[in-house]
């Protein structure tokens, strides 16, 4: 999706530095990052996870472009808006990736609202993030719960929304999006969402 937008929605990305891709995610660590910015030399690529995330992050990656950058960022704790400083253009592709299963209702509900307000301030842009069923979760999954819930203090609650498609489409037009796009890998819905006009 992610080439998808950028090729087709956008036509591509000419001249210095038109988007930009927020990641707020957890801690997934992978070269596949390296990868997107060196293909994208001109979308500014935002990185964000937990201080110590991105501390061990920027100690390990060897960042050779300017357009791959590491910033710490708490979905629950900050704000959203400590990102403007990197925009460069309003095409923005906000994406959270394993973020979702870990967040209450009200905290994902408050989580929408901000990447809405920030969307609709820069003008044009997308969210992607992907969600399971906290029932249909894998072992693996569950297993990283029993140690990330209470490390980040968060309620090893079920998870609220986003159980099928329609589930998802409804809560995402509550907060003024709407659904673009919708993958199911397994168990994990994957959704891509635009601002509604």
């Amino acid at each position: 999706w992610l080439s998808r937008l950028i090729t087709v929605e956008w036509g591509g990305i000419p001249g210095p530095k038109i988007g930009q891709k927020i990641h707020p995610k957890n801690s997934v660590f992978g070269h596949p990052r390296l990868k997107f910015t060196e293909k994208y030399p001109n979308l500014a690529y935002i990185e964000s996870d937990l201080p110590e995330v991105i501390n061990f992050k920027t100690e390990m990656i060897p960042l050779k472009r300017d357009n791959h950058i590491l910033k710490p960022f708490n979905v629950i704790d900050d704000d959203i808006f400590m990102f403007d400083e990197y925009i460069y253009n309003p095409k923005t592709i906000m994406v959270a990736e394993g973020v979702m299963f870990y967040l209450r209702k009200n905290e994902m509900l408050y989580f929408l609202e901000n990447i809405m307000r920030f969307l609709r301030l820069q003008g044009d842009g997308y969210f992607i993030f992907d969600a399971m069923h906290w029932e249909d979760e894998t072992l693996t999954i569950r297993s990283m719960r029993k140690i990330l819930v209470p490390l980040l203090k968060l309620e090893n609650a079920p998870w609220p929304n986003f159980q099928d498609y329609h589930d998802g489409r409804n809560t995402l037009e509550t907060k003024g999006f709407r659904v673009v796009g919708f993958e199911k890998k397994g168990k994990i819905n994957i959704y891509t969402a635009a601002i509604s006009q």
